[in-house]
């Protein structure tokens, strides 16, 4: 048997310009923001948006929503999708 090591290079990974922003459910619950804390939007951005959520003390990050469907459970979150998206932090 013989096992051959390879790598795969593909396309960078761009979609078309769209804006992203992000809201808590909350303010007392808890912040979100886009790649550096304090920043909530970007504008006519192609690259993927990693965004976080972070629970103050005493409550729980529960989800990211957009227009009120779930899309994501983690904290920490990268969109890779095409369209504007206005995405909800949500916090019990």
């Amino acid at each position: 048997m013989v096992i051959y090591e390879f790598e795969v290079y593909g396309k960078a990974l761009d979609v078309p310009a769209r804006s992203v922003s992000v809201s808590v459910n909350d303010e007392t619950m808890g912040t979100a923001y886009i790649g550096t804390e304090g920043t909530t939007s970007v504008e006519d951005t192609t690259a993927p948006v990693k965004l976080y959520a972070v629970a103050n003390e005493g409550y729980e990050f529960v989800n990211w929503t957009v227009d009120g469907e779930v899309v994501s459970t983690s904290a920490t979150y990268t969109d890779k999708t095409e369209g504007n998206k206005a995405y909800v932090a949500n916090f019990v």
